[in-house]
């Protein structure tokens, strides 16, 4: 089940999405085998901790999405926030 916050800010971001269901699992990998598609159609979410509040009131972090494949350069990404 998908959290009613998350659903929330992804309807209010105007951009396209799809709930896909599936069985509980813990890496991107065991997602990837139990839908049966290849890794790289997938994506993983990073919870990072910014150096400031994105929006009055709101906490330091961000979410990112990444593709499923691929690791975050964490310094890269800290260098665009900043």
């Amino acid at each position: 089940m998908i959290a009613k916050k998350l659903v929330k800010m992804l309807e209010e971001s105007s951009k396209a999405y799809e709930v896909v269901e599936h069985k509980t699992v813990y890496t991107a990998f065991d997602a990837a085998q139990t839908m049966k598609v290849k890794l790289n159609q997938i994506a993983k979410s990073l919870l990072v901790k910014t150096n400031k509040p994105l929006k009055h009131g709101d906490k330091p972090y961000a979410i990112a999405i990444v593709p499923a494949d691929k690791n975050m350069d964490l310094k890269k990404l800290a260098k665009a926030m900043t």
